[in-house]
């Protein structure tokens, strides 16, 4: 559980480099919050929730982006979708997922609530802000509804996306693409933030696939509870690395290790510890990654292919399919008519 206070730094430091790779001057902002600029994504460090807030702030006014929520949301749901893709592996629909859903707070840290309130025939996932004020507030909140929707999205067989969408606030430039990154419509000067969904798409089925990162442990044979939904900073670390080497020759084990400074023996031990093999790891990454780079990216299945250390996108395509059923190409289609893309 991180503690009250903090949130997790994997999404800041993501935000941060994503900023910087694309000319936003961070390096003053990293230097304050002292982040080191090769900083590696660890789900285990955390900052206070007020700095984390005010870094959002100055970001968004450094980058002069059209619309900074999206670029945070895509980010936190990537950070959210291991742990709720693996709870998704023990229930059969919608209503048991968010039953056996930990706290926010566990997650992510102490940046606010997700509740659910039914009316009628509808129901509304609110989020509430722990510093609803903060000059941040109504991008963050932005950024969090949308990673619900695409967290909601990705663990159901069918491809989601809410009914409508409640803001806090009045309209603003940019709309056009968050409503776009919704897949809904909006209504505006609401009493709280939330994501509408009709009753029955909770008794929707969702996903029986493997897990997209097994960085909670091997808890396979019961329900984790809020208190095992933690990530092994070793896992953190180890896919971080791979993921940082995929382009190269599929991130070999050897390199791997190397990076990390140790043996490939001492890498095959500790995940044996854990019950798990570097090919699963690898795969798994891979398979996240994949649907990450379709959806959220204009690259071919080619680029995406070689992105992954496919030395031919004809054998990404098999691995596409046997993962999930249907080609790459196939996929980003079904999914981006759906979100209206």
């Amino acid at each position: 559980m991180i503690p009250a206070g903090y949130v997790s730094a994997a999404p800041l430091v993501r935000v941060l480099n994503y900023a910087g790779q694309n000319g936003v001057p961070t390096e003053a902002l990293r230097r304050r919050m002292q982040l080191e600029l090769d900083m590696p994504v660890l789900l285990d460090s955390t900052v206070p929730l007020i700095t984390a807030m005010n870094a959002l702030q100055e970001l968004e006014a450094l980058g002069k982006w059209s619309n900074f929520s999206i670029l945070l949301g895509r980010i936190v749901a990537s950070e959210l979708s291991p742990l709720h893709t693996q709870l998704a592996k023990s229930v059969k629909t919608v209503a048991d997922w968010l039953g056996v859903l930990p706290p926010t707070e566990s997650l992510i840290g102490d940046i606010g609530n997700l509740h659910m309130r039914t009316r009628d025939d509808r129901c509304e996932l609110i989020w509430e802000l722990s510093l609803p004020q903060h000059p941040a507030a109504e991008s963050v909140t932005d950024g969090m509804l949308i990673a619900t929707g695409r967290n909601l999205d990705q663990i159901t067989v069918e491809p989601s996306a809410p009914s409508l969408a409640f803001l806090t606030r009045q309209p603003k430039p940019g709309d056009d693409a968050l409503k776009k990154e919704l897949g809904c419509n909006i209504v505006y000067d609401s009493q709280a933030a939330a994501l509408v969904y009709p009753m029955d798409f909770f008794t929707r089925s969702v996903q029986q696939i493997t897990g997209l990162l097994p960085a909670v442990g091997a808890f396979q044979s019961s329900t984790p509870t809020a208190a095992e939904i933690r990530v092994s900073p070793f896992i953190a670390r180890l896919s971080n690395t791979i993921l940082s080497h995929l382009h190269h020759n599929g991130a070999p084990i050897e390199t791997v290790a190397s990076a990390l400074f140790m043996s490939v023996r001492t890498l095959q031990r500790r995940l044996k510890e854990q019950g798990l093999s570097y090919q699963q790891v690898r795969t798994e990454l891979r398979q996240s990654r994949s649907k990450e780079l379709l959806l959220n990216s204009e690259l071919s299945v080619e680029q995406v292919a070689e992105k992954l250390g496919y030395e031919h996108a004809n054998a990404f395509g098999a691995a596409f399919r046997s993962w999930w059923g249907v080609s790459p190409s196939r996929y980003r289609k079904q999914h981006r008519i759906h979100m209206g893309l």
